[in-house]
């Protein structure tokens, strides 16, 4: 009877432990400052993600995290489920990242694209700029030859950053710069909707941008003005050198 009753006591833990599992390998932490990241993945690996609390994944919520025990709490439609950590271990931020990791994530940016993007709105904002200067200056000069004179600079200007000269660059940057594990938190982001929206987005932010400065800045174009031309009068007279006061002829003696 005894052990009847065992049996079926190990059995019910079972049953309730099985319960409270959910079809998620939670895998490990990146601790990157006060912020944490959980690597989840579902239990045939064929769908990962690094994730913060407050998140979802598979329809499953990130609870809460006990550092602890290494438990992840994940709740869905209201019932909870405790992950433990494989293997039990913790990766911390310390692994050197490759220049082709960084490259996956520039790829991941579509940066050639984006970067082509950001030359153009560029262009277009020194134009515009170029145009009310010269218009508010006056001059001889028209301001539309004066646009397209600044058309062919930035053209000459632009054309030795070539995009994939540009990648390779920024890539050995970022490779110095992140760590490895970094970079797969990037490129997992870039890899979500939000990461993808703001990848798309980043040209019309910039635009959008630009055009809330450059008000501001034409706003502050004579002042500028001013202050240019006090400078060239202070040169100016800088080079003149002190003036010599002419001599008083002495008085000539009374006989």
């Amino acid at each position: 009877m005894k052990i009847k009753l065992a049996v079926l006591g190990m059995l019910t833990a079972v049953a309730a432990f099985a319960a409270e599992t959910a079809p998620l390998s939670f895998n490990a932490v990146l601790s990157m400052g006060q912020d944490r990241r959980f690597g989840i993945a579902t239990e045939g690996g064929n769908h990962s993600a690094w994730l913060s609390l407050g998140n979802d994944f598979e329809g499953y919520k990130l609870k809460a995290y006990d550092s602890a025990t290494q438990v992840l709490t994940v709740e869905k439609d209201g019932q909870e489920f405790a992950l433990p950590i494989a293997g039990g271990t913790i990766k911390t931020l310390d692994t050197k990242a490759t220049v082709q990791q960084a490259t996956d994530v520039l790829n991941k940016m579509k940066f050639e694209q984006m970067l082509g993007k950001m030359i153009d709105q560029q262009k277009q904002a020194a134009v515009a700029m170029s145009k009310q200067m010269m218009a508010q200056m006056g001059g001889k000069v028209s301001p539309e030859d004066f646009a397209a004179f600044q058309t062919k600079l930035m053209d000459a200007l632009w054309s030795e950053l070539k995009p994939e000269e540009m990648k390779s660059d920024v890539a050995k940057i970022y490779s110095e710069l992140f760590t490895a594990e970094e970079l797969r938190g990037l490129s997992d982001f870039y890899a979500t909707p939000a990461g993808t929206a703001m990848i798309d987005k980043q040209p019309q932010m910039q635009q959008r941008m630009m055009e809330v400065m450059m008000p501001r800045m034409m706003k502050a174009m004579p002042k500028i003005q001013s202050l240019s031309q006090q400078f060239a009068q202070e040169q100016a007279a800088k080079a003149q050198g002190p003036s010599t006061p002419t001599p008083t002829p002495a008085a000539k003696p009374q006989g």
